[in-house]
């Protein structure tokens, strides 16, 4: 208590406020709290505010660790509105400037994953005293993720029981941290579920290490329903993950899309491989696909890629265009640039 006493009057404010975690890490937790509570309320405010900033292991986070309600009244009781002007205080870091757009979900977050930590039951209770705003929605988000990863047998009697909004939510966050550990096991869940947000995030999740998998399970899953095949890969990203990943294999699949979305994918798939490879992606060119809206869109994607280093090879492609007027377009575009 002396030495944090010492440290109040003679550090910058930020060298305070790394104090006063070291000291709650090092003392324990409360002591923290015991310190904040002898600070002004604009004092403890402005903490609140840089504990946002420091999102990883702050005092706060370590606090929820063992005491989450505590964790949680502190921070809702103190922390600025996103909008709020902090109350200025000579030494203090942060002051005459807003919180940091975000940090409330973002400690929230912290907070939550660590309550569930200490007690995945009394986090859950503890979520459902929040007020409707950033923390509540960051706290749901962190509850969500974690139980989806080390609990997802609590995940469902707990979503049944919220209103649809937060449903939607948790659902998804949820899938997509149990689909990092068990993807399989994550979309039959979502589809028993039956929610598009559940099926979303599952394949979120999965696509992040293994996107091709994902992909494929989905095609095969859905084969009668390629419009919404198109929709959810659309919407999570998996073909756009896969592109980095296996180009060529992406490449093949995009062949397979709905007449409507086939060019575009194409053109993004191509974009990407023949910034690396442009020699191959001419082969397979070649090789798989015929005059059309698809191949066109794979050329002018190649053409971009080329067309500095080898102009007279980007004309060559430009005229093999089958839409008249694009090649025209293309060839006016490179005999300018």
């Amino acid at each position: 208590i002396e030495a944090m006493g010492w440290a109040r009057d003679n550090l910058d404010g930020e060298q305070f406020m790394h104090a006063l975690q070291a000291a709650a890490e090092h003392v324990n937790p409360r002591f923290g709290l015991e310190l904040l509570a002898d600070m002004s309320p604009a004092e403890r405010g402005q903490f609140a505010q840089w504990a946002q900033r420091d999102k990883e292991n702050n005092f706060l986070h370590r606090l929820a660790a063992s005491d989450p309600a505590a964790a949680v009244e502190f921070f809702v009781s103190n922390a600025p509105s996103e909008s709020e002007e902090v109350a200025d205080r000579d030494g203090l870091p942060g002051t005459g400037s807003p919180a940091a757009p975000g940090g409330q979900t973002g400690t929230a977050i912290g907070i939550a994953r660590s309550a569930v930590g200490h007690d995945p039951q009394v986090a859950l209770e503890l979520s459902a005293t929040l007020p409707p705003g950033d923390f509540r929605r960051g706290f749901l988000l962190g509850l969500a993720s974690e139980l989806g990863r080390d609990d997802p047998a609590l995940v469902t009697p707990w979503i049944a029981g919220l209103e649809a909004g937060d449903r939607a939510l948790v659902s998804a966050a949820a899938a997509t941290s149990w689909a990092e550990e068990d993807p399989t096991a994550a979309v039959r869940w979502a589809l028993e579920s039956d929610s598009p947000d559940a099926l979303g995030g599952a394949l979120t999740g999965w696509g992040g290490h293994d996107p091709e998998g994902a992909y494929r399970w989905l095609v095969g899953e859905m084969a009668d329903q390629p419009d919404e095949v198109a929709g959810l890969v659309d919407r999570t990203g998996l073909f756009e993950q896969w592109t980095e990943t296996d180009p060529a294999s992406a490449f093949h699949a995009a062949q397979g899309f709905p007449e409507d979305l086939a060019p575009e994918k194409m053109g993004q798939v191509t974009r990407v491989w023949a910034s690396e490879e442009p020699g191959a992606v001419s082969s397979m060119i070649n090789e798989q696909l015929q005059p059309g809206p698809v191949r066109d869109a794979a050329v002018v994607a190649l053409i971009e890629e080329i067309k500095d280093e080898d102009p007279n090879g980007a004309a060559a492609w430009a005229r093999s265009l089958s839409d008249e007027s694009r090649m025209y377009s293309v060839l006016d575009s490179l005999a300018t640039q």
